[in-house]
């Protein structure tokens, strides 16, 4: 729940966070396959790569198992370019070789999506964490792939609702994009109440943050808006928005 001067927002964060245990799994001493995870950390901010940040590799369990997590194959770190280039070998009968979940963390005081902030908005853990599952090749090797740190800045959006309500689909879904691997999504339910309502999140500095709203204006029919807005430090970054 977010609370503006005049109106109350609510919403729903599509995006959770969070893992079971994972367990290393070791040497490998049968069924052995050499896979490979290679990628770079970049600060979208400081347009600069990002050195010495963590870096770590998850595999799916190839029994099932209700309480047990993937296993956590490789970890390290980038180099100065940015770079990480791991290898190791894995039991492919106790992993899903095809499969990774590879997550690097960036610094503590950046982020990797928009995410809302306000009284009652509990700060996300994983803020600064981004995961990228992905398909490992038949040699091994998982794609090459960039992973985008930004620097926080606030951001105040006012909406402004001008059409009715529709009984059966009240809520405006917004989604909020800084780059390929950097979308976040949240719902607001709309009520007489709030068709002037403004909302706060933090966003990335010295990036272009495309907003994108969809909308019942009947029980079948949706309609989607697009804006966008650079936002710098320091500054009074807020975006007005009707629809």
């Amino acid at each position: 729940m977010m609370r503006c001067a005049c109106h109350i927002a609510f919403f729903v964060v599509l995006f959770f966070c969070g893992s079971c245990h994972k367990k290393n799994l070791g040497p490998c001493t049968g069924n052995c396959q050499v896979v490979h995870f290679t990628g770079m950390a970049y600060d979208q901010t400081a347009q600069k790569p990002l050195a010495n940040v963590s870096v770590k590799v998850d595999m799916p369990r190839r029994q099932a198992c209700t309480y047990c997590g993937d296993y956590q194959v490789a970890s390290g770190s980038t180099k100065g370019d940015g770079t990480f280039d791991l290898s190791v070998s894995v039991d492919t009968s106790k992993v899903a070789a095809q499969y990774c979940t590879i997550t690097v963390q960036g610094p503590s005081n950046y982020i990797v999506y928009a995410e809302p902030v306000g009284p009652g908005i509990s700060a996300d853990a994983y803020s600064n964490a981004l995961e990228m599952p992905l398909f490992v090749d038949s040699t091994g090797r998982a794609p090459y792939k960039e992973y985008d740190f930004f620097s926080p800045v606030l951001l105040t959006v006012h909406l402004h609702r001008t059409g009715a309500i529709v009984p059966s689909e009240p809520s405006l879904s917004l989604s909020f994009i800084m780059g390929a691997t950097s979308v976040s999504a949240w719902e607001v339910v709309e009520t007489p109440t709030n068709a002037d309502t403004s909302l706060t999140l933090h966003t990335g500095a010295n990036v272009f943050t495309a907003i994108n709203g969809i909308r019942y204006v009947t029980d079948s029919t949706k309609v989607n808006f697009t804006d966008s807005i650079r936002c710098v430090a320091g500054g009074n970054n807020s975006i007005d928005i009707s629809y």
